[in-house]
């Protein structure tokens, strides 16, 4: 999801990428990647009412 052609992870050890599969869900994976890190795919879901995203 982040190409390494332009560079955007040249300098960082890590990413966070969220990424949903309609523009109107409320749930949502997180992909975590690094190099200090195992990667990682959480499964969060926003809550409308406190506007927060939860795990």
């Amino acid at each position: 999801m982040i190409s390494s052609t332009n560079g955007l992870l040249g300098a960082a050890d890590g990413a966070f990428i969220m990424h949903k599969k309609k523009h109107t869900d409320n749930t949502a994976v997180m992909d975590i990647v690094g190099r200090d890190q195992p990667d990682q795919e959480l499964t969060i879901e926003f809550d409308r009412e406190q506007c927060i995203w939860k795990f």
